[in-house]
């Protein structure tokens, strides 16, 4: 009976070791793709952001060089998007609710993804407030522009100068209008800021994961 005890015990240890072992997979894969997808929503910001320093240099001269009319275009019809991580976290929701996050064996892990969760869960308590300040520089600048788009669009699509109509001598006058353009750089770079951070946390579990599962990193 005590042998069989232990051979019991011994392969609901090993059952238990191997279904963490496929949650830490698990959780490197959707730990993988949030670093992934946040990186291109990094790339986005910033681009619109470089357009829409562009837009304010623009404006500062009452001019828009022909070369950068497309650029200046996309700088105002893509203004104030602020877009938040790409958080992939079925399975940690998974391991949290059913108490076995704890099991991971390597205290170092449990506190990385215990630091990516509180940024997460901070950014989205203050992410409307955010979302509010910019709603309200950006309804100001669109009221002065007319966009002329007869095509399907999302929220990456690209335009081109002959799809606005901008009167540059009425906003290149208007004070209120710059002070909101610089209030939309602003918020873009607090948005990047943001977005740096969370893919500093991905990669520090990211890589812990691999250093635990002898995953060999992809190159």
């Amino acid at each position: 009976v005590f042998m069989g005890i232990q051979v019991q015990g011994y392969y609901e240890n090993q059952n238990a070791e191997d279904r963490m072992k496929e949650y830490m997979h698990r959780l490197h894969d959707d730990i993988s793709l949030s670093l992934s997808q946040t990186t291109q929503t990094k790339n986005f910001v910033s681009q619109n952001l470089d357009n829409l320093k562009l837009v304010v240099v623009s404006i500062n001269n009452c001019s828009v060089d022909d070369s950068q009319r497309d650029q200046f275009a996309n700088g105002l019809y893509h203004i104030g998007k602020v877009i938040p991580e790409q958080f992939v976290d079925g399975t940690l929701k998974e391991l949290r609710a059913s108490g076995q996050l704890l099991l991971l064996e390597s205290p170092a892990l449990r506190e990385e993804i215990n630091e990516m969760v509180r940024e997460h869960e901070y950014l989205a308590r203050v992410w409307p407030a955010l979302q509010r300040r910019v709603q309200d520089n950006r309804d100001y600048i669109d009221s002065k522009i007319i966009y002329n788009i007869d095509r399907t669009t999302d929220g990456y699509t690209m335009i081109n100068w002959s799809e606005i109509k901008i009167d540059l001598d009425e906003v290149c006058n208007d004070r209120e209008f710059r002070a909101r353009l610089s209030g939309l750089i602003r918020s873009a770079n607090v948005n990047i800021g943001w977005l740096t951070r969370n893919l500093k946390n991905f990669e520090k579990v990211k890589l812990t994961l691999e250093q635990a599962l002898d995953i060999v990193p992809a190159s």
